[in-house]
């Protein structure tokens, strides 16, 4: 029996980006960099590894299932909360990236003049 799930980086693309799933599936991995630039994969990064650095999240919070880490149920709530206030945190910063990326998309300009996203603590 096959077991149907959703992987945690499509989630995540669903939850905070759309857009992106689809262009995952268009351009597959043609460049690596630009789902990295998201924001909200930084936030996310920082997030995390500032969790596990402070012993607010352990590798005892995840199970391994078909070699897979998966969070504990129990815990998702407590993890949801932490993203949710550290992206709220930076809700306008991420704004002002989306609206200077989406004017330079329409303008046709060249990639290399595209914002860039940067964490300001």
């Amino acid at each position: 029996m096959e077991e149907n799930y959703i992987s945690i980086s499509t989630l995540n693309d669903f939850i905070f980006c759309p857009y992106s799933i689809y262009r995952h599936n268009v351009y597959e991995n043609t460049d690596e960099s630009l789902f990295h630039a998201v924001p909200q994969t930084q936030v996310i990064d920082r997030t995390v590894r500032t969790a596990f650095h402070r012993k607010q999240f352990t590798a005892k919070d995840f199970t391994i299932e078909k070699g897979e880490y998966r969070l504990k149920r129990e815990l998702s709530q407590e993890y949801y909360k932490v993203f949710v206030e550290a992206l709220i945190k930076h809700k306008m910063d991420i704004f002002f990236f989306v609206q200077a990326y989406y004017r330079a998309f329409m303008r046709n300009a060249p990639t290399c003049s595209y914002p860039q996203f940067s964490i300001s603590s």
